[in-house]
Formats: C-alpha cells, sequence, structure tokens
C-alpha cells in the first residue's frame, strides 16, 4: 500500500467515526474495506432529473399512467398499495419470498408462516393484484417465458451487487419502451445494521450499459436510503 492510500485510508476511517457515532476504529476500518466505490454518471443523465425528499412525491410526479406494474420485493405491501392510490392499473405483480416477518410501532403485523397470507388478504378485493412467490430471478425468468410486459417496475429485492445486478436487467426485458424503473435502498451502506449494499454501484453498472435510460426523478427519503427512477426512452 503507498503512502497516499494509506493515508487517505486513515481519513476515510477518520471521517466514518465522526460521523457514524457508534463504530470502534476496528469497525469503521472494516466497514470502508469492503465498500466498492461506484461508477461515476456523467452530468447530461440528470438534465431532466426533479428532485424529491419523498418517494410519495417522486411517484406522483412520474410522467406516467401504467396499467401493468411489477414491484420486485413487496414485503407486506404498503408501497404496492400506494400505487394503486396513484394509479389505476389493470395488472399489479408483487412478487417476494413471502416468508419474513414485521413490525410497526412494535406491534408484529405477520410471522413467516402468516406473510402470504397478510399480503394476500390485504389485496383480496382487488383482482388486479396477483401474488408470485419465489426468488426475484427465477420469477422474473418465469414472467419473461410468459412474454409479459410492464410499464413500471420497482426493484426492492436482494441488495447485493449481485442481486441488484441480475434484478435491473432481467427487468430491463420486462419493460416496455417509455416505461420507468425504481430502484429502492440506492445508498451504499446500511447504517443499522452494518451492512454494505450493493444498489448504487449496480445501478450506476447499468445506466452506463444501457444509455438508452435516462434518470427522471430522485428521491432522499427518510433517513437518506434513496430511490432513483430511470425511464427507458420510446
Amino acid at each position: 500500500m503507498s503512502n497516499f492510500s494509506l493515508k487517505r485510508r486513515i481519513r476515510l476511517v477518520k471521517n466514518t467515526l465522526e460521523h457514524s457515532g457508534n463504530l470502534s476504529r476496528a469497525g469503521a476500518l472494516d466497514r470502508s474495506t469492503r465498500i466498492v466505490i461506484p461508477a461515476p454518471l456523467e452530468d447530461s443523465r440528470f438534465s431532466n432529473t426533479k428532485v424529491f425528499w419523498t418517494r410519495e412525491s417522486a411517484i406522483k410526479s412520474l410522467r406516467v399512467d401504467p396499467k401493468s406494474i411489477l414491484e420486485v420485493g413487496t414485503l407486506a405491501g404498503d408501497f404496492a398499495n400506494f400505487f394503486l392510490s396513484v394509479w389505476n392499473p389493470t395488472l399489479l405483480t408483487l412478487v417476494d419470498y413471502f416468508d419474513a416477518q414485521d413490525y410497526v410501532f412494535g406491534e408484529q403485523r405477520f410471522t413467516p408462516e402468516t406473510h402470504f397470507d397478510y399480503v394476500a388478504n390485504r389485496f383480496s378485493k382487488h383482482p388486479e393484484v396477483e401474488l408470485r412467490k419465489g426468488e426475484s430471478q427465477t420469477v422474473l425468468a418465469d414472467l419473461i417465458r410468459e412474454k409479459k410486459k410492464f410499464d413500471f417496475i420497482y426493484i426492492d429485492a436482494g441488495h447485493t451487487f449481485e442481486d441488484v445486478n441480475r434484478d435491473i436487467e432481467l427487468a430491463h426485458i420486462l419493460l416496455n419502451p417509455g416505461g420507468i424503473l425504481g430502484m429502492n435502498d440506492y445508498i451504499m451502506t446500511d447504517y443499522y445494521y452494518d451492512t454494505t449494499y450493493g444498489v448504487v454501484q449496480a445501478t450506476n453498472r447499468f445506466l452506463n450499459d444501457h444509455l438508452e435510460y435516462g434518470v427522471v426523478a430522485f428521491a432522499f427519503n427518510t433517513n437518506l436510503f434513496a430511490d432513483i427512477y430511470l425511464q427507458k426512452v420510446s
């Protein structure tokens, strides 16, 4: 390691310690070595980008009236329910393992055993909603084989580089011209659980490889777990 690299690493650790408030020096160094710097994007990719605080505001700003929506990773269906309140789709497909547990303000909404039934009951009066249980890669590949197409796709499943890279490429095949891809948790680390993410790296890689997409909206979101929205040029 060169002196320059060592000094840069020490400075990075110092900055991490100052802003994290709860990491030891060893923990901060470990985190810094796990972070992969994303590929940069050209400023021109943001020439038509609108910036918002919440993802809900960003969604309302999008110039799209989707009749078919795909959400990859729905958990309790909270954001899917918001889609229904804003748009009037003829199809809303929700993909998830449906094997999690969820708490809101200390109250448990469902267990791994009741997860699927909770979401199914929530949308029981919405025949346009269909649930697809399984790994995102498998389900998205099935949808491709079925020749399904969607006007809006929201990706919020696995957050490693490999998971996001795989999901966004499959979603690209499923997206109609003029459609929009929404990427959740566009952030490099989950500071609650001290976990590194690959969402930024995979999204930037995708944008650099697919010049037909532009960034149309960005939402900071609470605690800066941001959303970024990409539109496919017709």
